[in-house]
């Protein structure tokens, strides 16, 4: 075994102890609802916008069924922030659940990329304003491969200013809106694998990726310095969470069937091991 195995298996059985503590605590103050649901967020909404419409789901669906006015405030959290023009797997804690987000937090994660070599916005994503241009023509299909499997691995990595990475209890985009002066720290990351992914119709300067990675890791921080590696800028267009540690994207909820009786049946807690 190795230590990264390990330390998965420590991991898995720390979550399990939590899980088990919560809902023994849940039982004895009543709580009506614990565990994770699996949640596909679409574009357009933020993480916590999804958080808000379960919590308010359970929380009238309760009230209606059991004719209470008053009952327990029901806790939701989310364990790894998707930005609003990002959209894929969401794992979202009721209850004492929330308690074991932190796994989530942590925990390795698969995405789905699209970008553009030649040009550089302040968000790093198309929805930005654009800041610097570059020509890309001199890049071939090879040296694009190359520089993407150059990624693999662990490296210092600088998060983008408009992200919900935190500075002095503030979030880089808070300081970014207000035009405040920020330091922006690099942090490590790991890169599991990273590919180019092929989609018919997609050439340079466009391109698609799939990359798994560590938490904490951003997606559009790796275009860009894949881009820095060719010696031109690079924005990214889309992105998909397709897993979130043990959450898969073929089995997550959208939000456009969300009822009472759907989050009730499939909040569960999860088997890690």
């Amino acid at each position: 075994m190795t230590v990264a195995q390990l330390l998965q298996c420590l991991s898995i059985i720390a979550f399990n102890v939590v899980i088990g503590f919560t809902q023994r605590s849940q039982t004895s103050q009543r709580q009506p609802f614990n565990g994770i649901l699996n949640i596909y967020k679409p574009r357009g909404i933020t993480s916590n916008d999804t958080c808000q419409l379960v919590k308010k789901i359970l929380t009238e669906g309760y009230r209606e069924r059991y004719l209470r006015s008053n009952i327990p405030k029901i806790k939701v959290g989310h364990g790894g922030t998707l930005d609003m023009h990002a959209e894929g797997v969401l794992a979202v804690g009721v209850g004492g659940g929330t308690k074991a987000l932190s796994f989530y937090l942590k925990g390795d994660k698969t995405y789905e990329a699209t970008g553009v070599l030649g040009h550089e916005t302040d968000t790093l994503d198309i929805n930005g304003k654009t800041l610097r241009e570059a020509p890309w023509e001199h890049i071939t299909d090879a040296a694009f491969e190359e520089a993407v499997d150059s990624m693999n691995g662990v490296y210092e990595q600088i998060p983008p200013l408009y992200s919900s990475k935190k500075y002095r209890g503030k979030t880089l985009r808070e300081y970014a809106i207000k035009n405040l002066p920020v330091e922006v720290k690099s942090a490590q990351v790991m890169v599991h694998r990273i590919e180019r992914l092929r989609v018919p119709g997609l050439e340079l300067p466009h391109f698609g990726l799939r990359v798994a990675c560590s938490g904490g890791t951003y997606v559009r921080s790796l275009i860009r310095d894949i881009a820095y590696k060719l010696g031109t800028l690079g924005t990214m267009k889309s992105l998909v969470r397709t897993v979130k540690c043990n959450l898969n994207v073929a089995d997550s909820l959208n939000v456009s069937s969300l009822d009472y009786d759907t989050i009730v049946r499939n909040l569960n807690v999860p088997n890690l091991m």
